[in-house]
């Protein structure tokens, strides 16, 4: 463990999950909206807690729900970059697009709080 608190082998997780969050406009509510549409029951509280960086480890089955629901590609938790600004620039190239089977633009507007 790093003086971060998280596994030098794996990239920081909530610092991605806000990166790819934002680029796309999802707050926590939104994020909830999208898992609990895939049948993923987790708590609000819960995705605040891996937005913080409070959960260290979350179960594959989440991140592979977080990953559809952000549209980018499960590797992009795991991808290991030499700095947290080569991360904003390896979002893109790890981006779903709708025809690739992430959801439509019009689902993710649905997900955002009204």
């Amino acid at each position: 463990m790093t003086a971060t608190g998280h596994s030098p082998l794996v990239p920081d997780f909530h610092f991605r999950l806000n990166l790819a969050a934002d680029a796309i406009g999802l707050t926590a509510p939104d994020i909830w909206r999208g898992l609990q549409a895939l049948g993923l029951p987790v708590s609000r509280n819960y995705i605040y807690t891996l937005m913080r960086g409070e959960v260290a480890d979350p179960r594959h089955e989440l991140i592979a729900g977080l990953a559809r629901v952000l549209q980018v590609d499960v590797r992009w938790f795991f991808v290991l970059t030499d700095s947290p600004a080569r991360d904003a620039l390896l979002l893109g190239q790890y981006r779903i697009r709708p025809e690739d089977g992430a959801p439509a633009a019009e689902q993710v507007d649905d997900l955002r709080e009204p």
